[in-house]
């Protein structure tokens, strides 16, 4: 016979049965915020980003450039470049890519711009302009000279391409004291190119009355002994790193890098009397590390054949015999 307290025994069960499937759906599938994150690797990234050297004949030139890890991704443009004009009768590099960021072995792309006419695109010109552009292991960007330069004025253009560059950048430790504290280090081959700046740095104090690191020259860039780098300070700054009232003074003293990769100031005559400095260095020294980046070879003239554009392709194709 069915009774209530059978029957509220039977709802129990049921309750109990119900609540089973759904506390093993609760640890099969916990929220996201329930579970232990991984915790990415660190990628050294950075960006750099200026205008060409000389805007008179390259009109609005500016380029960006960001690197993650070993991979850098450039973009070049104008609204207006005579491109024919500092090719042929006044070569000249249109801007220096800096240290930190330059390829491994120079780079040679393709580039496609429009014609222009003071300041306006010639639309009656339904062709762009194929043209070249070399970004050198030195970091020299240039245009390269061609058949396809011929009667060719201003052209406004924007070029992304990409490279692996075997250089870094990096920060001071101490941000605070050092304002501004920057390094970017370069090697090719066994040689590597070190470039320091700061706009504020107390160089005395951190040379004798409380020595410490600027930073750590990471592995792959270390010098095989400990060298000594002059810096030349030309300008004596005050605490806020501004400009002082009294008269410019060169300051002459020197960084040591040690093969741990430590780098300080140097504790001699050189730093008597110095207070604030801001200054910019460059130093170079042989690492005695085996080389950890390999050079790939640039893809030979048919390659890359199916990502340029389709009359370079036709063009392509007739040179190498594959055309109709």
């Amino acid at each position: 016979m069915w009774s209530p307290a059978l029957n509220m025994a039977c709802l129990r069960a049921l309750c109990v049965l119900g609540m089973v499937p759904g506390f093993w759906g609760l640890l099969l599938f916990s929220p996201t915020w329930a579970q232990t994150p991984e915790v990415p690797e660190p990628v050294s990234w950075a960006v750099h980003q200026d205008e060409y050297d000389n805007l008179e004949v390259h009109a609005g030139g500016r380029y960006h450039l960001r690197r993650v890890g070993t991979q850098v991704t450039a973009t070049f443009s104008s609204v207006g470049s005579a491109v024919q004009y500092v090719t042929r009768q006044q070569p000249q590099v249109l801007f220096t890519v800096p240290v930190g960021y330059r390829p491994v072995e120079s780079e040679i792309r393709e580039a496609e711009g429009w014609l222009v006419e003071a300041g306006q695109r010639r639309f009656e010109v339904q062709i762009p302009v194929r043209f070249r552009v070399q970004v050198a292991s030195n970091g020299e960007v240039r245009y390269l000279d061609g058949p396809e330069l011929d009667e060719v004025g201003h052209l406004a253009y924007t070029l992304t391409l990409g490279w692996r560059t075997n250089g870094t950048t990096g920060r001071y430790r101490d941000q605070g004291a050092h304002h501004d504290g920057n390094f970017a280090l370069q090697r090719t081959g066994q040689a590597v190119t070190l470039h320091l700046s700061t706009v504020r740095s107390p160089v005395q104090h951190f040379a004798r009355q409380a020595p410490a690191d600027l930073f750590t020259v990471p592995e792959g860039y270390r010098p095989a002994e400990t060298v000594f780098l002059e810096v030349t300070a030309l300008r004596p700054v005050d605490v806020d790193g501004g400009p002082l009232d009294e008269p410019p003074v060169t300051e002459v003293f020197r960084v040591q890098v040690t093969p741990e990769g430590a780098v300080r100031y140097v504790d001699d005559a050189g730093v008597d009397e110095v207070g604030y400095l801001a200054y910019t260095a460059l130093g170079q020294w042989e690492t005695g590390d085996a080389s950890p980046w390999t050079v790939v070879p640039s893809p030979s003239d048919g390659a890359d054949l199916c990502t340029r554009n389709p009359a370079v392709q036709d063009a392509l194709l007739g040179v190498l015999g594959g055309g109709p």
